[in-house]
């Protein structure tokens, strides 16, 4: 399994002295075990259904909150919102979630 960095950011909307959101997604999924009829991380489209490791899991979540703020941003509402929305992905909570935890953590989250 290849192992990859966790990623945080923060967009600041206003003056940033208003609610703080995190948003918090994990991509990672465990190993996949005996007894596939596919390739596990194939994401093979059978029938009109994807079969594959981590198809129905946090995925679309790190897509759905990036594209949330880019859309807040781009509609120029930022004068109207205070606060910040902060993103939080981890790549190893199926894992080594102490370590998903701890980059969190140091950043205040």
């Amino acid at each position: 399994m290849i192992s990859l960095a966790n990623v945080l950011g923060s967009s600041v909307f206003g003056d940033g002295e208003g609610t703080n959101i995190v948003l918090n997604a994990h991509g990672d999924v465990v190993p996949p075990g005996l007894g596939w009829s596919v390739e596990p991380y194939g994401g093979e489209i059978i029938d009109g259904k994807m079969y594959g490791r981590g198809v129905a899991v946090s995925k679309s979540d790190i897509a759905a909150y990036t594209y949330a703020v880019l859309a807040l941003k781009q509609v120029k509402i930022n004068q109207q919102l205070h606060g910040k929305v902060d993103l939080a992905f981890t790549f190893d909570e199926e894992t080594r979630r102490a370590r998903a935890e701890m980059a969190a953590g140091s950043r205040g989250y």
